[in-house]
C-alpha cells in the first residue's frame, strides 16, 4: 500500500508460493519461464523457492487488502490490461469468492 500523494509506503504483504503446487491452477507461458531463465540463481530461487500453498497466500492477501485498503480500493499496477488482470484471474482459479445474496 501507498499513498500516491505523498509516496509514503504503508504495510506491505509479501509471501512466496510453491511453485509445484500453483501448477494445480495453471501452467506458465513458455516466454514467461525462458525468461526466468535468463535471471540470476537468486532471482530464480526467490521466484519459485516458495513453500506456501497459493490458496492460503490467496486468502491472506484478501484479508490484507480488506483490513488495509480503504474503499474504493484501487490497485496500483503495471497498467490496467496486466497486472489487474492476471491478479483478478488468479484470484479466481485459486481462491474463487462465493457470491452473497444481494451483492
Amino acid at each position: 500500500m501507498f499513498e500516491p500523494a505523498t509516496g509514503r509506503v504503508r504495510p506491505t504483504f509479501y509471501a512466496r508460493i510453491d511453485y509445484q503446487a500453483a501448477l494445480k491452477y495453471g501452467e506458465p507461458e513458455a516466454e514467461t519461464l525462458q525468461w526466468w531463465q535468463k535471471q540470476s540463481d537468486e532471482a530464480c530461487h526467490e521466484a519459485f523457492g516458495g513453500k506456501a500453498r497459493p490458496d492460503v497466500v490467496a486468502r491472506a492477501l484478501r484479508t490484507f487488502i480488506a483490513t488495509h485498503c480503504a474503499k474504493p480500493r484501487v490497485p496500483w499496477g503495471n497498467g490496467a490490461v496486466f497486472d489487474t488482470p492476471l491478479l483478478e484471474s488468479w484470484f479466481a482459479r485459486v481462491d474463487p469468492q462465493k457470491k452473497r445474496p444481494g451483492q
